[in-house]
């Protein structure tokens, strides 16, 4: 073998090497482009994300515009009907203007005895329906008063309470009475009921 041959295989092959790291960088490059996604693909990644959000966001934000129930104007109005069952004992049928749920105590009394029963009832679609009223045995002859009564707003519901006021304050009309209590206004109903049994 000649000097030059020999001094060709102790040389290092620079080309390869060269080439080497070519290859190498090359590959480098396109795992880096496989791994970041360009800018592109990463705004069409988060989008979605930021379009959830939003929308959640905007599924959780609350409208505080509850209406306020408007103050019982109109004076209180109310009517009583009565009915005598088979059982000579009495059905309570009214109707009234008072805020719907009003809580109310029906009661009828026997002017002789002063004795009574008493239901107590709500207002359902303007109007009231309760009984049989009167003893097991049936109602003896007499005079009886039938009362209804509307307690104070400090027992109704809330939203009676907001249409009435806080002592009854925007109850108005000749059925409306002051608390013995002193805790503001009440309705008081009263109707005679004369049973010739």
């Amino acid at each position: 073998m000649h000097d030059d041959a020999r001094k060709m295989l102790r040389r290092p092959p620079h080309w390869k090497a060269g080439a080497l790291s070519l290859v190498l960088m090359w590959g480098m490059a396109g795992c880096d482009q496989s791994s970041a996604p360009s800018t592109g693909e990463q705004r069409e990644e988060t989008a979605p994300m930021q379009n959830e959000t939003a929308s959640s966001v905007q599924g959780n934000v609350t409208t505080e515009t509850q209406e306020t129930p408007e103050p019982l104007s109109e004076p209180v109005s109310m009517t009583v009907t009565t009915e005598l069952t088979e059982s000579r004992r009495l059905e309570v049928t009214g109707r009234t203007n008072l805020p719907e749920e009003a809580r109310l105590e029906v009661l009828l009394e026997r002017h002789a005895s002063g004795v009574n029963w008493q239901i107590r009832t709500q207002v359902r679609d303007g109007g009231f329906v309760v009984g049989p009223l009167g003893p097991g045995s049936g109602l003896v002859g007499g005079r009886y008063v039938i009362r209804v009564r509307m307690p104070v707003a400090d027992v109704q519901p809330n939203a009676v309470k907001a249409r009435i006021g806080e002592r009854g304050e925007h109850l108005k009309g000749p059925l409306v009475a002051r608390s013995p209590h002193g805790l503001g206004n009440i309705v008081e109903f009263s109707s005679d009921y004369l049973f010739d049994g």
